[in-house]
């Protein structure tokens, strides 16, 4: 995955790599399982991450 302006300011950590995957794939819906294997993070830590950002209502 290249980094994106987002994550050269922001840095690499999976959560920033979840957040910059959603601007551009945000007209599907995607499993958890599919934004890990596209963030190239765990799929546990892409758990996490997305059940925080659900929480946080983002």
């Amino acid at each position: 995955m290249e980094k994106s302006s987002f994550s050269l300011v922001f840095g690499s950590s999976p959560f920033v790599k979840i957040l910059d995957f959603f601007p551009g794939f945000d007209e599907f819906d995607y499993s958890t399982a599919q934004i890990a294997k596209e963030t190239e993070t765990k799929w546990e830590t892409a758990e996490k991450v997305v059940d925080l950002l659900i929480k946080k209502r983002l």
